[in-house]
């Protein structure tokens, strides 16, 4: 991992067990400079990817999404000029959230830029009913109300601006929606 930006590496999966170092290096000249690192362990259930690596066509079209079902949180490898679909059932009257990390993560070895990723919501129809750019450090994460119950389609998709290849984790959650509505002061429902 590299890259011009201090951004935290939220989410990095070591690969296999054993002894691993840490280099921290300013990106221009030899400038010194104060870090605090903080190394967490998170255990969580991963899903990862069908597709390989560097591969094509496993999940790259609405037709060939790749199916979880949610809670999920995705492991999944984003190729330069591609996209990756997943699937998952969603209930009527539920709450759908999304969050990707992977710009955060820094450019990843022997890449030249960073994975900037974007994400795109599909109804079951196969409308795109959302498109979100970034949110936060060009990650995105967002909430959405469904109506329709069914199987509802994520993109992770390049929408310019960077040509990055990387690792990305993709969160998938679906909560019902309240049932009760806020009221205002003055009585009136929000």
């Amino acid at each position: 991992m590299s890259g011009d930006h201090d951004l935290d590496v939220p989410l990095y999966r070591i690969p296999q067990t054993g002894t691993w170092f840490l280099r921290l290096q300013a990106s221009e000249g030899d400038a010194e400079r104060s870090y605090a690192v903080r190394v967490l362990f998170l255990s969580a259930a991963l899903t990862f990817e069908a597709e390989a690596q560097g591969a094509s066509g496993a999940n790259d079209t609405l037709a060939t999404a790749e199916v979880v079902s949610t809670p999920a949180f995705i492991h999944a490898w984003h190729e330069n000029g591609e996209s990756d679909f997943f699937a998952f059932d969603a209930v009527a009257d539920s709450i759908l959230s999304f969050e990707i990390t992977a710009y955060r993560n820094g450019v990843h070895d022997g890449d030249v830029d960073y994975c900037n990723p974007r994400l795109w919501l599909y109804s079951p129809g196969g409308k795109k009913v959302e498109k979100i750019s970034a949110s936060i450090f060009e990650d995105v994460e967002f909430t959405y109300r469904v109506s329709t119950a069914g199987t509802w389609y994520i993109r992770v998709v390049e929408d310019g601006g960077c040509d990055g290849s990387g690792p990305y984790f993709l969160a998938i959650n679906s909560v019902p929606a309240p049932t009760t509505q806020e009221v205002s002061p003055n009585g009136i429902p929000v």
